[in-house]
């Protein structure tokens, strides 16, 4: 298919188009399309676009209308490069640097070439992409002289404080034996103080352990009373909680019928469990007489003629 650079209108007929938009594909090579600069004549092979031909104009429906000439694009031998389009999109750079502000002439006045210069002593030289800066500016020199002036004025203010500092301590190692001498004589003064006090702390101590043995002599006293106490509060508790009563009960001689008497009442009369306990060679029977909430009898087998019997209750409602 040949294009005529003097037609104004393109009219296709009878040929099988698709319209999408400002996109008119005809038959399945060609495709004609609007942009903001014009219209396009392309035709895509393997996926790939190729500008054949540009011009001002506009598509309406099946219609393309050209108010400029076709302009043929080139393509190079191979196919691969678009020279229209790099063209276009060249021109299109151009006109945005042409409507900048900067405009060329501004951009061509920031290139140009750096240069570097030293000033005084110091040197700037390049090479091999590399930038060398070399020299001396006399700053070292003026800075050794301040520091041997600093230095020197320090040393002189050390030597003035070293003598204070050796001042000072003849006087503080003055001060330090005043004092160890009067608190020599001070220790010489208490320790006659504690000599006296001594015969004091000795009473002293005398009083404490008799203190002492008074004392042990009480708690042991007190510990058959509190012993008795304990048992009581014992069987007060188990009453209480309605469980059982157990307690011993020394038995006198020349009895046959002899009184037990609870520590504490029961609310209902007890099942009772009496055992008799002989420190000698004889042995009695013992049995349980008249339980009452707040005793029973221990009628004996015989009358007792020995000391040291006891007898062991267990009372329980």
């Amino acid at each position: 298919m040949s294009l005529v650079t003097a037609f104004k209108e393109i009219r296709l007929t009878n040929i099988n188009t698709k319209v999408s938009g400002t996109r008119l594909q005809v038959g399945n090579e060609l495709v004609v399309y609007q942009s903001d600069t014009g219209v396009f004549v392309t035709t895509e092979v393997a996926d790939q676009r190729y500008v054949l031909a540009t011009g001002a104009g506009y598509i309406s429906g099946e219609k393309v209308f050209f108010t400029s000439p076709l302009v043929p694009t080139p393509v190079d031998p191979s196919g691969a490069v678009n020279l229209g389009l790099l063209t276009q999109a060249s021109g299109y750079l151009k006109g945005i640097i042409d409507a900048s502000s900067a405009g060329v002439s501004s951009l061509n006045g920031l290139s140009g070439i750096l240069s570097l210069v030293g000033q005084g002593n110091i040197s700037i030289t390049t090479g091999a992409g590399q930038i060398f800066i070399s020299g001396n500016t006399g700053q070292l020199a003026s800075l050794s002289g301040d520091l041997l002036s600093t230095g020197s004025n320090l040393l002189g203010k050390i030597t003035s404080l070293s003598g204070d500092v050796q001042s000072t301590g003849n006087t503080l190692n003055g001060r330090i034996i005043n004092t160890g001498a009067n608190l020599l004589a001070r220790i010489v003064s208490l320790s006659g103080d504690l000599l006296a006090t001594g015969s004091s702390v000795t009473q002293l101590t005398n009083n404490l352990t008799q203190t002492g043995i008074n004392l042990i002599n009480r708690i042991t006293s007190l510990s058959g009373d509190l012993a008795a106490t304990g048992l009581a509060v014992v069987n007060l508790i188990n009453v209480l909680s309605g469980n059982s009563q157990e307690f011993i009960t020394s038995i006198p001689t020349g009895v046959e019928l002899y009184p037990i008497i609870f520590p504490v009442a029961f609310s209902s009369i007890p099942k009772v469990q009496a055992t008799i306990e002989v420190t000698g060679d004889v042995m009695y029977f013992v049995g349980v007489k008249n339980r009452t909430t707040t005793g029973y009898f221990a009628l004996f087998s015989d009358i007792i003629t020995e000391d040291g019997v006891s007898v062991n209750t267990f009372a329980k409602i």
